[in-house]
């Protein structure tokens, strides 16, 4: 909301407030407050003039409290002006299950060295063939929206998931075919995660951005 319209909005609220308080108190107001407040509405080259006038036409304490109201009215009109996402698509949000803040909640898998002691190369290659193929299929399904490795670290994590589910159970479920976890190549540690709905738009963007696949 711009300067000269958040002016505007105090004038009409201090306007309303002002005529409901003289109807409440029967009391009288002078016709040249309203034909005042009318014309500043109406045109933007005096509204700094309005605001410094406005207090002076009416001068009690009452009137000083309506005043205050209205700054704190408009105040508030205005933070939840700069508050609104004015490209906000709100078709996109219901189908991404997006909340008001465009988020939603994952699983976050840490995938970590697992206790198997396999040093066979051909059964590792093929442990983890099926790996990447479990990767591909729950990505096909839209249910994985990133996978990746992690460089090394002490903690033996060597990569992550990030899984389209809010349930535990659901997550451990979908990686019962992946092959390494399921010969304990790798073992997995789940936690429940809030991150951008966006997310779920990525394995549109991966297939125009990978030249090759694994």
């Amino acid at each position: 909301m711009d300067a000269t319209r958040l002016e505007q909005v105090f004038l009409i609220i201090y306007f309303t407030l002002f005529i409901q308080y003289n109807f409440i108190n029967g009391s009288s107001y002078d016709n040249n407050v309203f034909i005042f407040i009318i014309t500043n509405i109406n045109t933007s080259t005096q509204k700094t003039r309005s605001l410094k006038v406005l207090p002076t036409i009416v001068n009690t304490d009452s009137m000083k409290f309506i005043t205050l109201i209205a700054v704190l009215l408009c105040a508030c009109l205005q933070l939840h002006a700069q508050s609104t996402n004015k490209d906000y698509d709100s078709v996109l949000a219901k189908k991404l299950s997006a909340d008001a803040y465009g988020m939603k909640k994952y699983y976050l898998v840490m995938l970590k060295t697992g206790t198997a002691a396999i040093t066979d190369k051909a059964k590792l290659d093929s442990i983890f063939d099926g790996h990447m193929k479990n990767i591909q299929r729950l990505a096909s399904q839209n249910k994985l929206f990133v996978a990746g490795p992690l460089g090394k670290n002490d903690n033996n994590y060597r990569g992550i998931f990030i899984l389209n589910t809010e349930s535990k159970e659901e997550a451990e479920k979908m990686l019962e075919t992946d092959t390494a976890i399921k010969m304990n190549v790798l073992a997995a540690d789940y936690y429940l995660w809030y991150g951008s709905a966006a997310l779920q738009e990525l394995p549109a963007i991966d297939k125009k951005l990978a030249k090759e696949h694994f």
